[in-house]
């Protein structure tokens, strides 16, 4: 299935967060373990909102929605009998790609990634 992921970067507040990008990560390795891609998956990460203010770049909800409304009409266009995998990542808009929005809303195009360590 196509995933978007949005999340606010909270690694760095400074009392913590269960929210962390980690989580991105991990969610990104399964569909990479299953099919051996994680191309459809994106990550959306954009500044936190602090409380009581709105949220800094409310654009990229806003963009994901229309870009998951692209991506899904994509998909059910078409006919062929390639597996749903390939046809998913044939589907993916091309603009739609990782990438973090900075608090005035510039959007930087930025494969993110996680290091993993050798034992």
């Amino acid at each position: 299935m196509p995933i978007i992921d949005v999340r606010p970067y909270r690694d760095a507040l400074p009392n913590g967060d269960v929210h962390l990008k980690f989580h991105s990560f991990s969610l990104r390795e399964r569909p990479h373990r299953a099919n051996g891609t994680f191309a459809n998956d994106v990550f959306l990460v954009g500044p936190v909102a602090l409380a009581g203010q709105a949220p800094a770049s409310p654009s990229i909800d806003q963009y994901a929605m229309e870009k998951m409304d692209e991506w899904l009409t994509n998909l059910t266009t078409g006919v062929s009998a390639d597996p749903m995998m390939k046809k998913i990542v044939r589907a993916k808009p091309s603009d739609l790609v990782d990438s973090c929005y900075t608090a005035s809303g510039e959007r930087i195009v930025e494969h993110l990634t996680h290091r993993r360590q050798v034992q």
